[in-house]
Order: C-alpha cells, then sequence, then structure tokens
C-alpha cells in the first residue's frame, strides 16, 4: 500500500498544547516546596531520592521519606485576576499523581509526557494565599514534575486548550492552510468574535492573513470556525534547511485583541513507497535513525532545555536525521529542537488502551505533537500484546489521519496498516564509527581500534574500516597497501601490530576521495578542551558542555583514561555538573554526577581518552566566569565564560 501524505502544513499551535508563546502564559517553575525544601522545576524526585537497602530481604529502594511526595506553590493572583479566566497547564508529569488548589481536588495524571490543564478560576480565593499542590504515589518508581508548569491568566474569551489547528491543502499547484480554532466565550453574557491569522515567513516579512467574519458567541460558549489562508509558493521545510514561518493568531473582541498565540509552522510534502522508501518534497531522501532515549543524568525524566538541544544538535551533526522517542512521547522541548535542527521523528505512544481516560490521554499526546513537522510516524507496540498495539493503532489513526502508524513487533518498525517493513533498518542506539561513516555527508573513513594498542606488539590484531566509499586501500607504515571494498559499510584486514601509523584511502570507482592518518600516540601530555559555546545566560539552567581530548607531546589524540582529572571553576557563577565518558555516544548514559552548588573543584576520570564535562550556570550570575581544566603532570586548558 502507498502511502500519501499531501503536504501537509504541519503547524505547533493550541494555547495550551502546542510550542507557541502567550502573553497571558506565565512560567512559575521557581519557588516549589518539595518535601519540605525549596526547589525550582523541572524536577523528578526519583533521581535525586537516595537509595536504601531493606537489611532483612536485601532489596534496594528509593526513600522519599515518610508520606506521600508533595509539590506545592503558592500561586501570585490578586483582585485584578477575578474578571477572568485562571488554568493552569502541566507540561509533563511522571508517575501517578493527584491536584490540588486550595485543598480542591482537580484530577489525576497518569502518564509521561502528556500536558495536562486545569482551570483553577471557582477554587481560588485571590487573597494572595492560593496554593497549588501535586501529590505523588509513593509506590510508583518513576514521579516528578518533569518538563514546565504555567499560569494561565487569559480574559474571559480566549482561545480554548486545543485551540488552534492547521491543515495545509495543495490543488492545482494553490497551496492554502485550513485553520481551525476554538474560543471559549467564559463569561456571563454574549460576545462579538473574531479570529484573525498572520503568517509570517523566516525574514520578518507577512505572508498571508485572513480574518473572520464577526459572530455572537453565547454565554459559556465555544465558537468553532475554520478560516482558508492562501499561501503563495512557501519555503519548503528540509531536514538541510528546516524553514520554519510563524503564525499570528488572535482573538478580537468589539476590535480589540483579547488573546493571541504565535506559533511555528513547518511545510513539507511526504511519501513512503515500499520498496523505495521517503519522499521528502518530491525527491528520495535517506534516514539514519537513532532510539533516543530523553532521560539524562542532570536529572533523570527531568527536561533540560539546553542540554537536550546540545544533545540532538550533537547527533545531527554526526549524521543522524530521525529519531525513535525510546517508549514514550517526545517532551516538547525534544519536538521544538527536532523541529528548528531538522531531525524527523517517529514520536512512541505507549499502548495504554481503549477505555475513555486512555483515550483522552492519547488524544492529548497527538495534539501536543500532531502538528510538529519533524513528526512523520506515530509509533505503538513498546509495551503490550500486538493485539492490542494494532487497535490502539486504530485510535492514534482516529485522532490524526495525516500519519501512518508504525507498530513495533518483535524489534522489528511495521506500518500499522499493511505489512511492508519501514525500510529505515534498525535503530541505532549509539553514533559509533559505523554510522559516522555511513551517515556521513561528504566521503568518510574511520578505523577501529586505533592504532595504539600498548602491549600487543608483534601480533595479529584485526582492523575495521566503516565507510562510505566503494573501496579502501590500507596500508601499514608505509609498507604497501592492501585494497577490499565496503560491504554493508564495513571491511575488515588482519595485521601485525607494530607502532607507527596505519594510512586510509578512500575511492568511489577509481578516484580517491578520502584519506585518514591514524597515527599511534604517546603518552598523555596535555588537555585538549573545547567548549561548545562561551556565552551563557544567567538562569540556573542554561549549561555549556566541554569536549575533553587527552594528547601526546606530538598532538596526536591519546586513548588513555586517567582518574584525576580537575575542573576548577568560580563556584559563584558555575557548578560543575557531571561527565560523560562515552566517546562518540552521545546518549550520555551511564552517567555520575560529579558535582554540587558552591564547589569550585571536582575531579572526574577520562576514558579511552576523551570525556565531556557540562556545567551549568548560577541563577543570577553576571559579568566573567573563569574554567580551568587540568590533572597531574598535563598541561592543561583554561578560558572564560561571558554571562549574557
Amino acid at each position: 500500500m502507498r502511502l500519501r501524505i499531501t503536504l501537509l502544513a504541519f503547524v505547533l499551535c493550541t494555547l495550551s498544547l502546542y510550542a507557541q508563546e502567550s502573553q497571558k502564559k506565565i512560567k512559575i517553575n521557581d519557588s516549589w516546596i518539595i518535601n519540605g525544601e525549596t526547589k525550582d522545576i523541572p524536577y523528578d524526585l526519583a533521581a535525586s531520592a537516595p537509595v536504601k537497602t531493606n537489611y532483612l530481604t536485601g532489596v534496594s529502594y528509593k526513600d522519599y521519606g515518610d508520606g506521600n511526595p508533595v509539590f506545592a506553590r503558592a500561586l501570585e493572583l490578586g483582585a485584578l485576576d477575578k474578571d477572568g479566566y485562571v488554568g493552569a497547564l502541566f507540561e509533563g508529569l511522571n508517575g501517578q499523581s493527584k491536584i490540588y488548589v486550595n485543598g480542591t481536588y482537580l484530577g489525576g495524571a497518569s502518564q509521561p509526557n502528556v500536558p495536562y490543564v486545569f482551570e483553577l478560576t471557582p477554587y481560588l480565593g485571590f487573597d494572595g494565599k492560593d496554593t497549588l499542590k501535586v501529590c505523588f504515589d509513593p509506590e510508583y518508581s518513576q514521579m516528578g514534575i518533569v518538563q514546565d508548569v504555567y499560569l494561565l491568566k487569559k480574559d474571559q474569551v480566549h482561545f480554548a486548550s486545543n485551540g488552534v489547528r492547521a491543515l495545509q491543502i495543495v490543488s492545482d499547484g494553490k497551496v492554502e492552510l485550513r485553520i481551525n480554532s476554538k474560543v471559549e466565550n467564559t463569561s456571563h453574557s454574549a460576545q462579538t468574535v473574531e479570529v484573525r491569522h498572520t503568517l509570517v515567513d523566516n525574514m520578518g516579512r507577512q505572508a498571508a492573513s485572513v480574518i473572520s467574519n464577526p459572530t455572537e458567541t453565547g454565554a459559556r460558549r465555544t465558537y468553532e470556525q475554520e478560516l482558508v489562508l492562501p499561501v503563495p509558493s512557501p519555503q519548503m521545510w528540509y531536514p538541510s534547511n528546516p524553514v520554519l514561518y510563524t503564525l499570528y493568531s488572535t482573538v478580537l473582541v468589539n476590535n480589540i485583541s483579547v488573546d493571541e498565540v504565535t506559533c511555528s509552522v513547518g511545510f513539507r510534502s511526504l511519501d513512503y513507497l515500499p520498496g523505495t522508501g521517503f519522499m521528502l518534497n518530491g525527491a528520495l531522501f535517506d534516514v539514519h535513525p537513532l532510539d533516543f532515549d530523553q532521560s539524562y543524568f542532570l536529572g533523570g525524566d527531568a527536561v533540560s532545555p539546553a542540554f537536550t538541544e546540545y544533545r540532538l544538535a550533537e547527533l545531527k551533526k554526526q549524521g543522524c536525521n530521525m529519531i525513535s522517542t525510546g517508549g514514550k512521547p517526545a517532551s516538547e522541548v525534544v519536538l521544538n529542537a527536532c523541529d528548528k535542527l531538522g531531525i524527523f521523528v517517529v514520536n512512541q505512544v505507549p499502548v495504554m488502551g481503549v477505555n475513555p481516560e486512555q483515550i483522552n490521554a492519547a488524544a492529548a499526546m497527538v495534539a501536543k505533537a500532531a502538528n510538529h513537522p519533524s513528526v512523520i510516524y506515530w509509533g505503538v507496540g513498546n509495551e503490550g500484546p500486538e493485539g492490542m498495539s494494532r487497535t490502539f493503532a486504530e485510535v492514534l489513526r482516529s485522532l490524526d489521519y495525516s500519519r501512518k502508524v508504525a507498530i513495533l513487533s518483535d524489534g522489528t518498525w511495521r506500518p500499522g496498516d499493511d505489512s511492508s517493513i519501514i525500510e529505515t533498518g534498525a535503530f541505532a542506539t549509539s553514533v559509533g564509527p559505523r554510522e559516522l561513516a555511513t551517515w556521513a555527508s561528504q566521503p568518510a573513513v574511520y578505523m577501529e581500534p586505533e592504532w595504539s594498542m600498548s602491549g600487543k606488539e608483534g601480533q595479529s590484531v584485526t582492523l575495521t574500516v566503516y565507510s562510505n566509499c566503494d573501496r579502501v586501500n590500507l596500508g601499514v607504515n608505509g609498507a604497501g597497501y592492501s585494497s577490499k571494498d565496503i560491504v554493508d559499510g564495513k571491511a575488515q584486514w588482519t595485521v601485525t601490530y607494530k607502532p607507527g601509523h596505519v594510512d586510509l584511502v578512500g575511492y568511489n570507482k577509481t578516484k580517491a576521495v578520502v584519506r585518514k592518518t591514524y597515527n599511534t600516540a604517546g603518552y598523555g601530555y596535555q588537555i585538549k578542551a573545547t567548549p561548545d559555546k562561551l556565552r551563557l545566560k544567567g538562569d540556573g539552567q542554561d549549561i555549556i558542555v566541554i569536549e575533553i581530548q587527552m594528547l601526546d607531546s606530538k598532538g596526536n589524540p591519546t586513548t588513555d583514561s586517567i582518574q584525576n582529572i580537575r575542573a576548577y571553576v568560580d563556584s559563584d557563577a558555575l557548578t560543575a555538573y557531571g561527565i560523560a565518558s562515552n566517546r562518540n555516544n552521545v546518549q550520555f548514559a551511564p552517567i555520575e554526577i560529579m558535582g554540587a552548588p558552591g564547589q569550585d573543584q571536582v575531579t572526574f576520570p577520562v576514558k579511552d581518552g576523551k570525556s565531556r564535562v557540562v556545567l551549568r550556570s548560577v541563577k543570577g550570575a553576571q559579568g566573567i566566569a573563569h574554567v580551568r581544566i587540568g590533572g597531574d603532570s598535563l598541561h592543561g586548558a583554561t578560558f572564560n565564560i561571558n554571562y549574557e
């Protein structure tokens, strides 16, 4: 069966559920009381709770203290807020939780990375004493507020929580957006409402605009309408050039703006042809897929936008252009980053069942992600029987007819409505030499192990060369070349190890297109430290990642493993927060937290010559922060970080 998705405009919209900005959407991530301590969120309680062991059974467990874990925050509301609508939006909660305001139960949350919206207005005192609480069930291993929380303060006439969705249609060479809007009138009188949509291109120029006719909306009623917005010759969204437009949607009452939403728009067409592959905007497109673990060492499932964007940007540099989301739906941070970077997403939705509560949760997940240009498939079947997976796939198709649903069965992704296998191959779990070579946009060769194998002199060793070339010539210590064809991305040689160098030459047909030399490295002599940036925001959340490479006295990369490398920082300006020793894998797991606020020196190991150090900004810091990386008998590196 041929899948055809006809030039959809994937639009990141809806006031509560999409990547957008509203003038009355206030982030309330600071000053939460968590089990008696003041902390900022996102915060994964499971990642920070101490591990204890039952001395009778020997079973280890997380110690959350006495009673149910509680997150609480005071709400800054006054008399002026009485005449509007007030709500709370939780972008992501882990575990089983119950939400209360001023002691009144609002509802529960049970699915990860699902947005939950609760109206607060009827239960508020507007006296400066209003309090929002989230209570977690300690029986579950995961718990915490792991994404942003927003206080929604809006006019009584405003976009509904699924307020703006758009679908692009192409007919006779013309492109148009069909934009569906839902506006709620929560007042006690009828209101005359208009909705205006304006599309702006990536250069800030207006591309198109449309406004509805004035419509009377009754008291406590929802007004829904669809407008058609013609778009002349839009620029297309490609992974190599992910062009995003901005859609401004405005609610007007008596010609006065009372609510506004801005959201990003990406235009692209997608075909999937069994036996051929993906067709993007009319051209064949090779996908390089990776299974992306959204959890990370800085805080478990607590989302750090800066660190998530760093990880995905590194994967894109290394050739990855598609991720699956590791058994749970992507966070809004992941989706926004993939939209901007040009990375496709197979957005996994856990099979939950088909009762009304479970279907509502699925609908919220789809609404959160359905309009992102990066999302090309829904994925189900990570857990649960295949029969339920197929039933749940039908539920997803009813919620979003524009995408296919892929079912994971016996480790293979299969589209939910035919029997052909998605021709992406297995999703890699890390980026190693094979991926670096075969995903490269230019001719490339990589070899492992590298030519530094102390203690194996005179012994036979097997060298594996990965390449996207037709053929590779390999020479050892200048003694001539042996040529082999590259089959399935690699070729192997068995040679006698002798310190010196290995030369690789990659050929396409008869033309040499790439050369690379691996030298035997001496002992570690100096540290090369490369920060990913030199400017930080003083928000307590921004991060800088320093890539560490050990070099010998001639500047050759070494594969030494050293335990006592030290990072020195200005403790009032930076927190030395974590390390990652993986050589080519920016998944960063398993990793250890190495520092704490207030420490100005931490020690960390370097494995196989490489490591990464993660430093986090200190909230309110200004000016310049000094960093020095050093070690015993090693020449170190120093640099300065400037706060914006």
